[in-house]
C-alpha cells in the first residue's frame, strides 16, 4: 500500500531520510491501521539466502553488507511509522514473524476485525 512505498523511495536513495518519511506520511490518506511485521535482521538475512535457491531475490541480494544496510535502514523506517502512527491516531499491531504463523494470522484477523 501506499505506507510500504516510503520502503521503496528510501531505498532508492540510499538514506534514512526523516523529514521524507513525515512529509510523505503528511501528504497521503490517512489509514484506518497498519500491520507490522518484525524480525531480527538475522533471520531476514537467513530468508534471503533460502530465496536465492529459488531465484526470488533482487540484484542487491547479493551483497550481503547491502543487504544489512537496507534492513537496518528498513528498521529505522518502521519505527518511524509507528512514532508517526503514535501521534496521528493510527491504530497498529506489530507480529513477531518467529512466532506460528497461524498465530499470527490470528491476531493479524483480530487487529483488523476491530478496526
Amino acid at each position: 500500500g501506499m505506507y510500504q512505498k516510503i520502503f521503496s523511495i528510501c531505498e532508492k536513495i540510499n538514506q534514512f531520510n526523516e523529514e521524507l518519511i513525515y512529509g510523505y506520511f503528511d501528504n497521503i490518506k490517512k489509514p484506518k491501521g497498519l500491520v507490522f511485521c518484525d524480525n531480527s535482521t538475522g533471520k531476514i538475512i537467513q530468508n534471503i539466502e533460502t530465496r536465492k535457491h529459488i531465484g526470488v531475490t533482487r540484484s542487491f541480494h547479493y551483497d550481503k553488507r547491502h543487504v544489512f544496510d537496507v534492513i537496518e535502514n528498513q528498521k529505522m523506517i518502521v519505527e518511524k511509522c509507528m512514532q508517526y502512527c503514535d501521534t496521528n491516531d493510527v491504530k497498529y499491531i506489530t507480529l513477531d514473524m518467529s512466532n506460528n504463523t497461524i498465530e499470527n494470522v490470528n491476531k493479524m484477523f483480530e487487529f483488523i476485525n476491530n478496526l
